[in-house]
């Protein structure tokens, strides 16, 4: 477990102790605007799931809005992306595809260095 810290547009920071489970990003630069879009998951020590989102609309000089929310279950943050989020579906799709491919390559690293410390 490592020491995260989350930062949060108006509010305080959320620090806990936890692990990256995957991220995603999403860029959309359609009618002109560009839009982007990135979210990492995290699961705390304790078992809860942290879902971190920036959004970046316009140009280089707006600021980044972050924001974090907690979750009890995998179940209850898959329904929070799709109902609460602004994101289109393939937009959440393809979200859901980056956090699990990234989530495999995690599991994949963990166990290599596992192995190695047996070694």
């Amino acid at each position: 477990m490592e020491r995260i810290r989350i930062e949060r547009t108006g509010k305080n920071p959320i620090v806990f102790n936890g692990k990256l489970l995957g991220k995603a990003e999403e860029n959309d630069g359609a009618l002109g605007k560009h839009i982007r879009f990135k979210i990492s998951l995290y699961k705390t020590e304790y078992g809860q799931y942290i879902l971190s989102s920036t959004h970046h609309i316009g140009g280089d000089n707006i600021e980044d809005h972050k924001n974090a929310f907690s979750f009890e279950s995998m179940s209850d943050v898959l329904y929070f992306i799709k109902n609460d989020m602004l994101i289109s579906t393939s937009q959440l799709y393809k979200i859901i595809k980056d956090i699990k491919s990234n989530m495999e390559i995690f599991n994949q690293y963990n166990n290599y260095i596992e192995t190695e410390s047996i070694l």
